[in-house]
């Protein structure tokens, strides 16, 4: 099996094992800290979507060696947390706990397939 193939492969095997993990410490922290709204059937779905596409695209970046992604990153989430409109019941907290939650898995993400493959994890 050719080198690129097989990092490929272990790259959204990680990834993959990854989003399993991060599924229900993303429901306990909407427990905790999410608001407490009778929200729409596919409402969730939504948000899983997105917060899958956010770490996708910041484990591609770091994989391709872009670390800027994090930046990047900061910058949209901190944009679209400006246009806070006043009815809008996420708190702070729920924000942060989450956003840090995404940069920890996909950091961990990173450093499981560094290990995989014999490299140094840091």
């Amino acid at each position: 099996m050719p080198i690129e193939l097989k990092l490929i492969l272990f790259a959204t095997a990680v990834f993959v094992i990854g989003e399993v993990v991060a599924r229900p410490i993303f429901a306990r922290i909407r427990r905790a800290y999410g608001p407490q709204l009778a929200r729409p059937p596919g409402d969730g779905r939504v948000a899983h979507r997105k917060g899958l596409l956010e770490r996708l695209v910041l484990y591609i970046g770091l994989l391709l060696g872009y670390a800027v992604i994090l930046a990047a990153f900061g910058a949209f989430k901190l944009g679209t947390r400006l246009q806070k409109d006043s009815g809008d019941e996420i708190t702070n907290d729920y924000f942060l706990i989450g956003n840090l939650t995404s940069l920890l898995i996909v950091l961990a993400d990173i450093i499981v397939l560094r290990l995989i493959l014999g490299q140094r994890p840091f």
